[in-house]
């Protein structure tokens, strides 16, 4: 089953699920408007809101594909976030596990967690797609492990699946869960079986770097704790000050409706979403895309959702095998990652990618 806003993909060697959910409009997996996702997240806000009346929330958002809607949907409803990690990190977590993924390891930085629990009653799990709802489950496990204080939950969904086993075990839970989207995921497995993965398949080399580099002071971050409504007030703020750099200047096409990709880099997602909706509002053509861990099929079949992958190693762990989806060309490409100390041979593979598909002007901020 596909359709305008989602498509079904295969996942490469995973017996725990054999298919993803991919949002067109989610400005993640496969190039789409910021401004279409901001509007997403927007209306799950809105369609959320009234069940969370006079409620202190908590919103969790889970990594990597819902950090920037669990942002969203905190600085939407003027809530506290922290969002879940898969990246190493020094302080004490809470761990958990996203049972399907090919990366299961989900965790929670522990100390800021547990500071702001005595401002809230609530947590809203933000998603872009709940299938079973079992990282739900697994999470709040773990937070019942950690304190004894009384909190309620509930999600938030831009698709969730009709499901009767895992809407049960919801009930049981007193778990509430809104979307924009009710699908059915049944024959999901029968479709993705058919998906014989012809598409197009790249690897970058590590040839001469020819994106211009150019790190910026961030004075934020999206890891952690936040409150989302400052949060998206300085994202804001940052992204006049990106596009207000000479680097930036001179790569814009000089025809407003010409097109720009601005590219994210695995969980980094919620800042690069709202500058790429601010060149949207100032007359350019853009698409927002990012990098991901998730190593997904591709086929040429005209309604399979992805057609053309491409192979690099991650800005944040030398070999981790990460993934771009459905590059098409564009007049200029500006890539924006908070990752620090980045291997010169990595940043050349999505160099060496981004000639292969068309594009010379190439910009990388790295948000210091």
């Amino acid at each position: 089953m596909q359709t305008e806003r989602y498509g079904v993909a295969k996942r490469e060697n995973n017996a725990k699920r054999s298919f993803m959910v991919i949002n067109r409009k989610q400005a993640k997996l496969v190039p789409s408007s910021p401004t279409e996702a901001l509007e997403q997240f927007h209306k799950l806000a809105e369609k959320v809101r009234p069940t969370l009346r006079e409620k202190k929330v908590l919103v969790i958002g889970f990594a990597e594909s819902a950090t920037a809607i669990g942002t969203a949907l905190a600085a939407e409803l003027g809530a506290w976030c922290i969002n879940t990690t898969r990246e190493p990190v020094s302080e004490p977590v809470i761990l958990f596990s996203e049972d399907h993924s090919h990366a299961s390891g989900q965790q929670i930085l522990q100390e800021p967690f547990l500071n702001i629990l005595p401002q809230i009653d609530h947590i809203l799990f933000a998603e872009d797609e709940i299938t079973t709802g079992k990282t739900i489950c697994n999470c709040i496990k773990m937070i019942r492990e950690v304190t004894d204080k009384e909190l309620t939950f509930s999600a938030a969904s831009l698709i969730r699946a009709r499901n009767e086993a895992s809407d049960s075990g919801f009930r049981k839970l007193g778990l509430e869960i809104v979307s924009l989207e009710q699908i059915e995921t049944e024959c999901f497995h029968d479709i993705v079986s058919k998906t014989e993965g012809n598409g197009e398949y790249y690897t970058g080399n590590a040839a001469d770097n020819r994106i211009r580099i150019c790190s910026v002071p961030a004075r934020f971050s999206v890891r952690g704790l936040t409150n989302g409504m400052r949060c998206r007030e300085k994202c804001l703020l940052f992204s006049e000050q990106i596009s207000s750099l000479p680097e930036i200047q001179e790569i814009l096409p000089p025809m407003k409706n010409a097109g720009i990709l601005v590219m994210a880099t695995e969980e980094y997602m919620y800042p690069v979403i709202l500058f790429g909706a601010n060149l949207e509002k100032l007359g350019y053509s853009v698409e927002c895309q990012a990098v991901s861990r998730s190593p997904l099929l591709v086929d040429p079949d005209p309604d399979y959702p992805l057609r053309s992958r491409y192979a690099l190693h991650s800005f944040y762990e030398t070999d981790r095998n990460v993934f771009l989806y459905n590059l098409t060309r564009h007049d200029s490409v500006i890539v924006m990652t908070d990752a620090q100390n980045i291997p010169e041979r990595n940043i050349s593979e999505l160099s060496d990618i981004l000639q292969m598909t068309g594009h010379s002007k190439n910009v990388l901020i790295q948000c210091k």
